[in-house]
């Protein structure tokens, strides 16, 4: 499926703030942060155009998920090795206060835009995650 500009630039729109928490939440680097959105948002932009994938959202989360593994594994002397998903969300790369901060705060203004776009159930779900800090199985 060819995907055309304005279908490219939606998907950006609608998945980078997403993606960009994701990897904000977890890695105390402004500059990894932004690169691993952006490698994450354009794979599975590229996918998208190349492949029929039943499920988009959740082969995007598991292209982030094998990003960040990625990132910690490179960033780590000794490499991890994560065998349950919530074993890795578990995972915390930063304690920086200043960072969690701007992280909370970032969160808020998505939630403010979320709102109006997001149904009832969405929502819920995002505040779970963000918010009661549950991982994927217990939101599930």
């Amino acid at each position: 499926m060819n995907l055309t500009t304005e279908q490219i630039t939606d998907l950006w729109n609608e998945y980078y703030p997403r993606v960009y928490g994701y990897f904000f939440k977890r890695i105390d680097s402004q500059t990894d942060v932004d690169d691993l959105a952006s490698v994450t948002l354009t794979s599975f932009i590229q996918n998208l155009s190349t492949k029929e994938i039943a499920q988009p959202a959740g082969f995007l989360w598991k292209i982030a998920r094998n990003q960040l593994c990625l990132y910690i594994k490179r960033k780590s002397k000794n490499p991890i090795s994560i065998d349950n998903l919530d074993d890795f969300e578990s995972l915390q790369t930063t304690e920086d206060s200043e960072i969690s901060e701007k992280y909370h705060q970032l969160l808020q203004e998505v939630m403010q835009k979320a709102e109006t776009m997001l149904t009832a159930d969405d929502l819920r779900i995002l505040k779970s995650s963000y918010f009661e800090e549950k991982t994927s199985a217990q939101i599930a």
